[in-house]
């Protein structure tokens, strides 16, 4: 189990009990400390690695199980919310994002508020994910090319 602590700029992993509920073992498995903006919404991908968009920053940002930063894609708004994967095969990664001010300052891009669709990345959703697969309505597709870390 993961969790997104925005206010910490961490991203914590967790070891769940299915028989009794509870979780255990909180461990941090990325901090965002030098980064610019705050890990949000995530999912977790069919091998088991952690997408998270990265608010205020415009970055969907892929770990491995172990912690270990593999991809990174630039996404064209900064206020970026959210990820889930949809289409046929799971192959569609559908990034959220936001339109409302920060503080008092609203968005400067134009496509704040939008939902942008990531085709290509590589990355694929988890079957069983409740998310997965849910009609989602683009109001503009833009293809946003991933890179790898070396």
């Amino acid at each position: 189990m993961y969790f997104a602590d925005s206010f910490r700029k961490t991203l914590f992993a967790y070891d769940d009990d299915i028989g009794t509920g509870k979780v255990k073992s909180r461990r941090v498995l990325a901090s965002f400390a030098n980064f610019q903006g705050y890990p949000d919404g995530m999912r977790v991908d069919s091998e088991g690695g952690v997408l998270v968009v990265e608010v205020y920053a415009g970055l969907l940002l892929r770990y491995d199980p172990r912690g270990g930063l593999d991809r990174v894609v630039g996404l064209p708004v900064l206020a970026t919310t959210s990820i889930m994967f949809g289409g046929p095969n799971l192959d569609i990664a559908y990034i959220t994002s936001m339109a409302r001010p920060f503080g008092d300052k609203y968005p400067m891009e134009k496509e704040a508020g939008m939902v942008f669709a990531i085709q290509r990345s590589g990355c694929y959703g988890l079957a069983g994910d409740p998310l997965c697969g849910l009609a989602v309505r683009v109001t503009e597709r833009r293809l946003c090319q991933p890179c790898e870390i070396e």
